[in-house]
């Protein structure tokens, strides 16, 4: 399952939701992904402070999520 938390508006909890998913998932035994698409990397870098082991890919472009994420999504159940 692909889920993208995305809005145009920033600062609307996006990065927040993202992580609190990554690890609620990680947690319930899920094999998850976290793609980190935001300039300012914060899932990135919350996701590190957590402890929770979750591999995290970092996309700087809207073609770059577009090709890399249906990839990705091949080897985990849930990429966020």
């Amino acid at each position: 399952m692909i889920v993208a938390l995305t809005n145009s508006k920033g600062g609307v909890g996006k990065s927040t939701l993202a992580v609190h998913l990554a690890v609620w998932w990680r947690e319930s035994g899920a094999n998850v992904a976290l793609v980190d698409a935001d300039v300012q990397g914060s899932s990135s870098l919350w996701l590190k402070e957590t402890g929770i082991e979750v591999p995290v890919f970092r996309l700087q472009s809207a073609d770059e999520v577009l090709d890399r994420v249906p990839e990705i999504s091949r080897s985990f159940e849930h990429v966020v």
